[in-house]
């Protein structure tokens, strides 16, 4: 149902006025950087790090707790460094992508 609205709202964004269609794509694009990151950071990556998800149930088992083998480090510290170099790799494409626009 949202794919239709989204493809009629752009539609409708092309035959607005200029100084609304900027405020109007603002806000939309605003919202639609909201949504991403929510599902980023909810959605996928909180299934990435499950070991260190704690409910309220686990406070009585956190004692009886192995530790984290070295393995286990080397394997979070590469997926914290794919998450940071994603992240700059995003953030340098809109940087270039927005200084050759002007």
């Amino acid at each position: 149902m949202t794919l239709p609205m989204g493809i009629g709202a752009g539609l409708g964004l092309q035959n607005a006025p200029s100084e609304h269609r900027e405020i109007v794509s603002a806000v939309f694009e605003a919202l639609a950087t909201g949504i991403f990151i929510h599902v980023i950071f909810i959605e996928v990556l909180a299934k990435e790090f499950p070991e260190h998800h704690h409910h309220d149930d686990d406070y009585t088992s956190k004692s009886s707790k192995q530790p984290i083998e070295p393995s286990e480090v080397c394997l979070m510290l590469e997926k914290i460094a794919s998450i940071c170099l994603g992240l700059l790799t995003l953030i340098l494409l809109n940087v270039f992508m927005h200084s050759h626009h002007h």
